[in-house]
């Protein structure tokens, strides 16, 4: 089952495709409660839901229902803000209810944060002595309770892979999407399309032109797209913007070479393993 707002390239390997709104729409004029840092604020919307889609809440309330559960939620998403504002003491003894903040447009400010926030201005942080800790007992069995230098998995000075695939194959923050959102925009897309960027020293030993199109490939997979020169871009590397779709470039995808080694103490980890997108060795010629 896939559940989201766009086209992505997830939605090809669901059997079932369920189109939720984005967060500027919803089906009750409030869904969703925050409490941020000073203040508490209620997410408001802008425009009803587009075609047959439907806010988060809405789908998980109807999936319940089906497998038969639905008692536990809910009957709407503002019970649930409702209840999340009535059940917090701190808010209760404040006098902040969902019917004021409607009344103050969604957003009140808590009591006794006339400052700004500021983490640990008294020097305390979160920890068992209370003081900054660079020392990690847990992380004894994977030798990092010291922060210790690690050499790359696979981009690193000596790989005798690097004889076959010489350059470092980097995936890059772009200005023009939040990660995969915004790929779709079309007024987006005549600016940021998909490219390959290499130094010009690179692309002249290779026989490439600026707009040519390339082939990047290592023993992983291969993704072909239009290549651009950029002095920018250290020699012996390559990069590319990160979280493209397969729709918008001539073949494949930029995941298809990614490293994907796993570091075993990934499993310490509150968050799951990270891909080291970074640590990538590929070879690009014109296709």
């Amino acid at each position: 089952v896939h559940i989201g707002m766009y086209y992505e390239d997830t939605v090809k390997y669901a059997d079932i495709v369920l189109p939720v709104c984005s967060k500027f729409e919803d089906t009750v004029e409030h869904s969703i409660v925050r409490s941020d840092y000073n203040h508490v604020n209620l997410q408001t919307k802008c425009i009803d839901p587009l075609f047959e889609s439907k806010p988060d809440f809405d789908v998980m309330r109807l999936i319940a229902e089906e497998m038969g559960v639905g008692e536990y939620l809910p009957k709407t998403a503002e019970e649930l803000v409702r209840y999340q504002i009535e059940h917090s003491e701190d808010l209760a003894e404040q006098g902040i209810t969902l019917a004021e903040l409607e009344k103050n447009h969604g957003s009140m400010k808590m009591a006794d944060v006339d400052e700004p926030r500021r983490a640990y201005t008294d020097l305390k942080f979160e920890t068992p002595t209370t003081r900054m800790e660079p020392y990690y007992e847990a992380w004894k069995p994977c030798e990092q309770a010291w922060p210790n230098w690690e050499e790359n998995n696979e981009a690193y000075v000596g790989n005798p892979l690097a004889e076959k695939y010489p350059l470092q194959f980097t995936q890059t923050r772009t200005r023009f999407s939040n990660h995969s959102h915004f790929k779709a925009a079309k007024w987006v897309q005549q600016f940021a399309k998909p490219t390959l960027e290499l130094n010009p020293v690179d692309m002249a030993s290779r026989g490439i032109a600026d707009g040519d199109l390339v082939e990047a490939f290592n023993d992983r997979g291969s993704f072909k797209c239009v290549a651009r020169a950029n002095n920018a871009v250290r020699p012996g590397s390559c990069r590319t913007w990160e979280a493209g779709w397969s729709k918008y470039i001539e073949e494949g995808n930029a995941q298809n070479v990614t490293n994907d080694h796993v570091n075993p103490r990934d499993e310490y980890l509150p968050t799951g393993a990270p891909i080291p997108y970074n640590d990538t060795l590929v070879e690009v010629k014109k296709a």
